[in-house]
């Protein structure tokens, strides 16, 4: 009988270590996973932060850019770009030369005013 109790006892050890086994892991995957998600969260906020900086770095050519759209809407009569609906598409333009029918580059550039100098346009 001595030989069955050991046979029984090596058996109990063997489960005993492959249940512990499995507890250590399961601790070491979640371990992993935690590492792995906050890891990809560092990845994240660090382009976030990029993004931010370059958009940060190009708002003043946005702005001139988005000045530069509404003059030439205006210029060509449509009235600019974040115009209220209810303003009069009729009123005179704000931009230079744009209500005399000129180039709203400023004079004396290449000999020529506002496009009246030698005949103009048309």
């Amino acid at each position: 009988m001595t030989g069955a109790a050991v046979a029984i006892g090596a058996g109990v050890v063997t489960a005993g270590a492959a249940v512990y086994g499995a507890v250590q892991s399961g601790k070491a995957a979640n371990n992993a996973a935690d590492a792995q998600r906050q890891a990809a969260q560092d990845a994240s906020n660090t382009q976030l932060t990029m993004y931010n900086q370059s958009r940060a770095d190009q708002a003043p050519w946005r702005a001139a850019g988005g000045q530069a759209v509404n003059a030439l809407s205006q210029w060509y009569g449509l009235g600019g770009i974040n115009q209220p609906s209810s303003a009069d598409p009729n009123a005179p333009s704000t931009v230079p030369g744009a209500s005399t029918g000129g180039n709203p580059t400023p004079s004396g550039v290449g000999g020529w005013n506002g496009g009246t100098a030698g005949g103009g346009y048309g």
